[in-house]
């Protein structure tokens, strides 16, 4: 998922969020597009140190919106982060091999006006 969007834009890469605004546009998207709430995953992951979450891209873990007892760790090979409606636009640790629809970021690049 990580390689598709890299793929689908140069310095692409799965969305990271950081404030609540964020994370209510993502929900309206998710319900707009998938005409349900199917979780999809997020650039949030403790890969790299079991309980440090970072977003892929590289930005600051500023904000989290975890469901009740999330992030849980149920399993060790939880490392990876999905968004799921329940009302909200709530986050859950789960492991990176499930197939979810992923949602891309990348930045905008203005053409220079010559």
């Amino acid at each position: 998922m990580k390689l598709h969007c890299r793929d689908l834009a140069p310095g692409g890469h799965l969305a990271s969020l950081h404030w609540m605004e964020q994370n209510n546009v993502l929900a309206g998207m998710i319900r707009n597009s998938q005409n349900n709430d199917v979780p999809t995953w997020i650039g949030l992951s403790d890969i790299h140190k079991e309980g440090t979450f970072l977003w892929n891209d590289g930005s600051a873990s500023d904000f989290m919106f975890w469901a009740e007892d999330e992030p849980s760790h149920k399993n060790p090979k939880e490392k990876c982060v999905h968004a799921f409606l329940n009302n909200s636009l709530y986050w859950n640790d789960a492991s990176c091999n499930l197939k979810l629809t992923f949602l891309c970021s990348y930045k905008l690049v203005r053409p220079s006006c010559h």
